[in-house]
């Protein structure tokens, strides 16, 4: 899988979404962001349990070959 997107957007979207990942944890799955890519958007996810961010990023090329 491919993806176009704009390098600052991806950037930006990073940035805030991992303000919520857990710096130390013992569980590993807490140390990511989950990122789902659906037709023209890309939503990354994180969360430390107590809180958690969703961003969606419109305007991405997804090409799936």
């Amino acid at each position: 899988m491919k993806l176009q997107c704009q390098r600052d957007g991806l950037l930006l979207a990073c940035q805030l979404v991992g303000v919520a990942v857990a710096g130390r944890t013992p569980l590993a799955i807490l140390s990511n962001i989950k990122a789902i890519a659906d037709n023209d958007r890309l939503i990354l996810m994180a969360t430390d349990r107590e809180i958690g961010i969703r961003y969606v990023l419109q305007g991405v090329q997804i090409d799936l070959g």
